[in-house]
């Protein structure tokens, strides 16, 4: 039997049976202290939470420990594709007047402010995990008490305020189901869309060319192909709502991983610590989710393209001095040409949107078979 709070939300009794103590206090305080309701049953205020992987720092350096590796590749687009998915979902029940699971997706796991999130590091853990937890999760039922509409004059005290609730039953396992059916489709139009990660490289040389000559416009196709690829939330003409958002993240993380293998390839010690220099004071907005901003990816190419070449003495020719050095080492001066490390950077993102690409098209579907095969088998 369910019982109702004035706040807003309350969890039943029954929510609390094979749950641990420290999910039961979290399900209380999600629905008992904090949830608001409008007069049409909508969230009126939330807080606004960042949503941010531990280990991650605001500018553009992360965690020392983080390798651009296969391992790593395969769980930053399956978190990303799963993290897109949930963001789809609370969108579609906020968009059908289904605020209560809504709600409960964002308070679940810890994701408060997911739907406002715009960055690629919004799932809290693992994708395989959370979708095993939201599986597993008990059946509860929710009160939802909603002001009724007003009669009389506006502000007269003598008429009291009245109210309506009803209950709802919510089923995590119903929601994760629905949660893998949106993920096998962001995943099939993110497969489709990385390829567009080889257009933008084009776009750049193209813009950059432009650029050289004094041109005053941007190359023909260019402003179409932006249109395609920025469409942003929500995406019109497209599977899910949130489709222009999702590239535009995805060229981002690309952007990302391939300055990162860049940087750890580098055999060049000048050119490896120039480039880590410029990721740490141009490569803020990769990682800082505080205000959504877009073309993150494409603009950073585009200042790293702009930069002039560094002239560096080669080692061991910094201890002579000026006079000596000028006239023996003239000709011994080693360079650092960001355009050169643009163009490597971008031939990094194709090859790593490609393995992404072959990734989805070949784990999705086994992912989410071998996912529901285990729930049932715990079920029986």
């Amino acid at each position: 039997m369910a019982s109702a709070f004035a706040g807003g939300l309350v969890t039943s009794p029954v929510a609390n049976r094979g749950v641990s103590g420290r999910n039961r206090c979290e399900r209380e305080w999600c629905y008992g202290t904090v949830v608001q309701f409008g007069r049409r049953g909508v969230i009126q205020k939330r807080a606004r939470l960042s949503v941010r992987m531990s280990g991650e720092r605001k500018d553009g350096g992360e965690n020392k420990d983080f390798v651009c590796n296969d391992d790593t590749l395969k769980r930053l687009i399956k978190n990303f594709v799963t993290q897109r998915a949930l963001q789809t979902l609370v969108f579609y029940y906020e968009t059908l007047a289904q605020g209560t699971l809504a709600e409960y997706l964002e308070r679940f796991n810890g994701h408060d402010g997911i739907s406002r999130y715009h960055g690629f590091h919004g799932l809290k853990s693992n994708w395989d995990e959370y979708v095993r937890l939201l599986l597993n999760d008990e059946p509860f039922d929710v009160v939802v008490k909603k002001p009724a509409r007003r009669q009389g004059t506006k502000g007269n005290p003598y008429i009291k305020q009245k109210y309506f609730s009803y209950t709802e039953h919510i089923q995590p396992s119903k929601i994760a189901r629905k949660l893998l059916e949106v993920r096998a489709s962001v995943a099939a139009e993110l497969s489709s869309d990385l390829t567009l990660v080889a257009r933008e490289n084009d776009e750049l040389e193209l813009h950059y060319r432009d650029a050289l000559v004094g041109s005053d416009h941007e190359s023909e196709g260019h402003a179409a192909t932006l249109s395609a690829l920025c469409d942003h939330d929500p995406a019109f003409n497209a599977n899910t709502p949130l489709r222009g958002g999702t590239c535009d993240l995805v060229l981002r993380m690309a952007t990302w991983c391939g300055t990162k293998r860049v940087c750890e390839r580098e055999s060049n010690r000048r050119e490896r610590d120039y480039l880590n220099s410029f990721l740490q004071s141009q490569g803020r907005w990769f990682l800082d989710d505080a205000v959504p901003k877009y073309n993150v990816g494409k603009s950073f190419l585009r200042e790293l393209m702009d930069e002039a070449p560094v002239l560096h003495a080669e080692q061991g020719q910094e201890k002579l001095g000026a006079e000596k050095a000028s006239r023996r080492s003239a000709n011994k001066l080693a360079a650092v040409v960001p355009l050169d490390l643009a163009h490597r950077i971008m031939q990094a993102r194709s090859d790593i949107a490609a393995r992404w690409k072959e990734i989805l098209e070949q784990d999705t579907d086994s992912d989410h078979l071998d996912l529901q095969q285990e729930f049932l088998k715990q079920s029986l």
